[in-house]
Formats: structure tokens, sequence, C-alpha cells
């Protein structure tokens, strides 16, 4: 797929049904996040993608996750040493470490999540077929620019933005 398309097509057709875990409606129906988080969480998924170890839940809890009495949210998967919640309320996506229970900030909203998750599915597999540094440099910040137009609380330092950190890490 090309990069222009990666960037700029409507998320559904995106979507890669070979990829895709959509969790029950059963569970979703019964968060407390928006309804735009709940409508692209069931329209469209979040993808599978091994080789950023991201694994969505197929079947998340309905309740909200607790750990040590404190609400961590709606679990949606796990991406390497992170637990990856929904929070309830508001709908923000944040990674919990499973080592050291460290925050990371990576939505504001489970729509922006689901959406920027795809794009970076494909850009994935797209980078198998970047010939050079400089091509990848140049879809690397088209990437960064485009998160930060669906989500602008994504930001572009690495060090303070997970998917800014995972291009970065996706371009080495």
């Amino acid at each position: 797929m090309q990069l222009d398309r990666i960037l700029n097509d409507p998320i559904a057709e995106l979507v890669d049904p070979d990829d895709q875990v959509i969790p029950p409606a059963s569970a979703v129906s019964g968060w407390q996040v928006p309804e735009p988080d709940r409508r692209a969480l069931l329209d469209f998924g979040l993808p599978r993608i091994p080789i950023m170890k991201y694994l969505p839940e197929a079947s998340p809890p309905a309740e909200a996750v607790k750990r040590d009495d404190e609400v961590m949210g709606y679990l949606l998967g796990r991406l390497r040493i992170l637990d990856v919640f929904a929070a309830p309320g508001t709908g923000a996506v944040q990674g919990v470490s499973r080592r050291n229970g460290r925050r990371s900030f990576l939505n504001s909203s489970a729509a922006s999540y689901v959406e920027i998750s795809w794009r970076m599915y494909h850009l994935r597999m797209e980078r198998y077929m970047i010939d050079n540094d400089e091509e990848a440099d140049l879809a690397l910040a088209a990437f960064l620019r485009r998160a930060n137009e669906i989500d602008p609380q994504v930001g572009q330092d690495e060090t303070q933005s997970y998917w800014a950190g995972e291009a970065k890490a996706w371009a080495a």
C-alpha cells in the first residue's frame, strides 16, 4: 500500500480482516466511554501487529480493570510490556507497564488510538518495501504529522510520545 493511502485513506479502507480483532459488543456496550470510541472499537477493531508485539484483547472484560483498588480502565490489549487501557469517562488511552506500573500516554481517545493503530499497522507492513533511509525518514515524518492531525496530543518528541518513539524505532 502506498504511503499516501496509508496516511489519507478512510479508516474503513485500512482495516485488514485477517489481522482485525473486534472486541465483543456485549463487553464494549457496557463501557463508560464516549460513543465515538465505542463505535470505532466495534466498527474497526484493532490490528494484530506481531512485529510490534501488539496483541489486542479478543475478549476484554466488560467491567473496568482494577489494580490495588485503583480503576485502570478497560483493557484493549497488550503492547510489548504495556497493558493498554481506555479510561472510563474520557476514553483516553494509556499503557501501564507490567514491570513497574508506570503509566504512558498513548492517545486522548480510543477512536484516535484505533485510527492511528491501523495506520501504523500498514506503515509497519510497508517498511519492508522502503529501500533507503531517506525515504524511511520522510515516511516517519509524514506519519507523525498525520498522527498529530488525528490526535494533537500525540506530540513529536519520542521521549514524551509513544507514537513518536514507535515510529523512530520503526525507521531504525
